[in-house]
């Protein structure tokens, strides 16, 4: 995979899918019924769903940057731990922000995209001390 370029695709996204969530879904929210303590809930889940995504994104392009020095196989399990864990953890709480309540059971299996990027993140420091382990320069 090439993690720089999926580092920007998603970065792009996140930041298209919060510019949504600052100016449609309020109207959006608003237009569906909900009063203004439900819109501030749903538009709050929606961007912890959007910083999350950029977080990703950014760690992405961090495995992609390493990944030219020093091809890594742990750091290519990060980038994909990553990947998949902000698009479970983010797209699921757009999915909360947007849906109807009959599907807030979606909050359930969040926190296992949060995981998985906790993995990434581990995963780039266990590459970063085999690195290091190894001998290879870290400036």
């Amino acid at each position: 995979m090439n993690w720089i370029a999926a580092a920007g695709v998603w970065g792009a996204l996140g930041i298209a899918i919060g510019a949504f969530g600052a100016h449609g879904l309020p109207a959006y929210l608003e237009a569906n019924g909900y009063d203004a303590a439900a819109i501030a809930q749903r538009l709050d889940t929606f961007n912890t769903g959007a910083q999350y995504q950029m977080y990703a994104a950014l760690a992405m392009l961090g495995v992609g940057v390493a990944r030219l020095s020093v091809p890594s196989n742990l750091l290519g399990a990060a980038g994909w731990a990553l990947l998949a864990g902000s698009l479970v953890f983010s797209g699921l709480l757009y999915a909360i922000a947007l849906l109807s309540d009959d599907f807030r059971w979606l909050g359930a299996i969040v926190p296992i995209g949060g995981l998985s990027m906790i993995a990434g993140w581990v995963l780039i420091a266990v590459a970063g001390f085999a690195r290091r382990r190894l001998g290879v320069s870290q400036d």
